[in-house]
């Protein structure tokens, strides 16, 4: 519990209650409640000409799955928790400037990226070469790890029309602590891009947004 305080009060928050239940493993959870002064940015609101920005590496869950199977290195391991660790807070104030962001978690960089396009009734347009990669996460890939839950990431594939997904199975990855992904306007990408790499963040300007049916090209 300090230590859970310890880095909720460096993100302006305070532990103020709870309790405690016996089980077979221990385990620590926190419900956040706060008041939102400023209008939120949602999944929808996205606009056609927007950059699409991605401030973490994709790769977790194929590094832990690789641990788990003693498959992977011990650096790739330690960096892929040192991303895990790193606090968004100072990448959100960068960020909101934009007009639609999410963060991605258990349903990997494509179905986070799909429903912004459903909820904004807009097509993605991602350019894969800029897409960031933690440490060891491609070669691992390319074995054939996947984590847990990748198959039923994989199955959105049936809503994405035309296919062109299919051999990026890290896109499918499900992050733990994965970064924000951010519709920015492209008057605000350089202000954007420079706060990022300025807190050490990765600012990898991977696609945009346009006009179209709520899909993902490549």
């Amino acid at each position: 519990m300090r230590s859970a305080e310890g880095v909720f009060s460096q993100e302006g928050a305070e532990i103020v209650g709870g309790h405690t239940s016996q089980g077979a493993e221990l385990v620590i959870g926190f419900t956040i409640m706060g008041n939102i002064l400023l209008k939120p940015i949602q999944l929808s609101g996205a606009k056609s000409g927007d950059k699409i920005v991605l401030t973490k590496p994709l790769g977790i869950g194929t590094i832990l799955a690789a641990q788990m199977k003693g498959l992977s290195r011990g650096d790739w391991v330690h960096n892929a928790y040192f991303w895990m660790a790193k606090s968004q807070s100072e990448a959100a104030k960068v960020l909101s400037v934009s007009n639609a962001m999410t963060d991605i978690t258990g349903f990997g960089l494509v179905g986070h990226l799909i429903r912004m396009c459903e909820a904004s009734g807009l097509t993605a347009r991602l350019d894969l070469q800029s897409i960031p990669y933690l440490d060891g996460a491609q070669w691992l890939a390319q074995k054939g790890v996947r984590s847990t839950i990748f198959s039923s990431n994989k199955a959105i594939l049936s809503r994405i029309k035309p296919n062109q997904l299919e051999n990026t199975p890290l896109l499918f990855d499900p992050q733990t602590s994965g970064g924000l992904m951010a519709a920015v306007p492209s008057s605000k990408i350089l202000q954007v891009t420079t706060g990022l790499e300025k807190h050490g963040f990765s600012s990898s300007v991977i696609g945009s947004f346009e006009e179209g049916v709520a899909t993902i090209k490549v």
